[in-house]
Formats: structure tokens, sequence, C-alpha cells
């Protein structure tokens, strides 16, 4: 098989890489409060100022699990507690609905997060939303115990989903890593919204971008349009 030039695998090679991407997907589920209050232990022997400022003082055990698993469930790297951590004693003060804290840690965190989706020529290439497009979404936000969600009716909901996917098979055709970019107080609630029917599209808002990133525009998102075609 090597000498005609076909790549060879060893099974054991196969089902690690195959554990390792169900871990990335999954791994958020394993984060238990014990899971939880280890990291916390173990940054306090490093950090112990600002654990201590933060837990329990501003949060609790249980929120700062779910700002963790909102990480996760993004494959956003925790390692850098110290800058989570930092970033969640900044804003606690100010609210601690756990969907406004993850978008913050997700901002101090930008550097981490916007390398993980350079393209190979090292810029960012996005797809915007259409500002009447973002202000109808951030104005259908409802807020909830389980969390925060966009509130469209089910036909406005596909319109969205098909005016999106029709500029991203547009984009795909330049064969570089494209995301999605919009502000930091409809991303969260976007994803959730599109999880289901484009579960592969990567979301970013404007300010998790680092600031020595060149941002490549290759469409923006138009409701308008998408839904002039289904009436016609």
């Amino acid at each position: 098989a090597e000498l005609m030039n076909y790549t060879v695998v060893e099974p054991a090679a196969v089902l690690a890489t195959h554990l390792t991407e169900v871990i990335k997907k999954h791994g958020w589920e394993f984060l238990g409060r014990q899971e939880v209050q280890k990291l916390v232990d173990h940054l306090k022997e490093t950090h112990p100022v600002v654990v201590s400022e933060l837990i329990p003082e501003l949060l609790g055990l249980g929120s700062l699990q779910k700002v963790l698993q909102n990480l996760l469930k993004e494959a956003v790297p925790i390692r850098d507690l110290a800058t989570i951590f930092e970033a969640l004693a900044d804003h606690a003060p100010i609210s601690k609905d756990t969907d406004y804290l993850t978008e913050c840690c997700r901002s101090a965190l930008a550097r981490v997060i916007t390398q993980r989706h350079l393209s190979s020529d090292g810029k960012l290439h996005a797809v915007t939303l259409d500002p009447q497009l973002e202000k109808m979404l951030g104005e259908s936000v409802q807020k909830s115990t389980q969390g925060g969600y966009v509130a469209v009716d089910a036909v406005t909901a596909q319109r969205i989903v098909r005016a999106i996917k029709r500029e991203f098979d547009r984009a795909a055709t330049s064969g570089q890593t494209v995301v999605l970019l919009t502000n930091s107080q409809i991303r969260l609630y976007l994803r959730r919204m599109l999880e289901r029917a484009l579960s592969g599209l990567n979301i970013l808002s404007y300010s998790e971008i680092s600031t020595d990133v060149q941002v490549i525009n290759f469409g923006q998102v138009k409701l308008m349009q998408d839904m002039q075609k289904v009436q016609n």
C-alpha cells in the first residue's frame, strides 16, 4: 500500500483519533462539580488571590461549571484558567448570568479563539450578518432559567438558516476556513438556534477577534433577499 502511495494508518491510531474527536465533542458533559472543584483547587495553588475573590463570594461552583461547559461545548480550551477566572472576577459583579459571563470569558480568550480559526494565509475569513437582521435577532432574544434563546417563528428560522447556508456554500468555493461573525449580544443565542441545522458552523463575535488579525469579509447574510425569493 505504501509503495502505491496510500496513507497507511495503524488501527490504534485510528481508534485514538476517533476517541479524541468524541472527547472534544462531548467533553463538556463529563465536567461535573467534582471536576470543577479539582480545577479550582489546582488553580488556587498558583493564583490564590483571584480564586478567593471569585469563589464563592462572586460566583458559585454551579455557575462556574456552566460557564466552563459553555466554553468546552464550542471547543474553546479552558487550560488558561487564570485568564478565565480574571474575566469572571471582573464581570460577575455586573451580572451573574452565565451566558453573559461565557461571552466575557471568550473575549478574554480572544487570541486563543482567533488562532483556531485562521486560514492558511494567516487571515480570518468571515461572513457577517446584515445589520437589520442582526437587530431583529437581538430584539428576539428571550431569557429563561435554562438560558437565553432567539424566539422567532419556524418559518423565519428556516429562512435564516437558508440565507446563512447560501452564503457559506458560496464562500466554501474559496477553499478557506470561513466563520460567521456577529456581535457578542446575540452570538451564543444564534449558535443555539443553528446548532442542529448547521452543526459545523463556527460563530464568533467581533469582541473575540485579535486586533492584529486581518479579517476578510466573504459576504453578508441578508434575510430580505431570502424572503423575496420565497415570495416569488
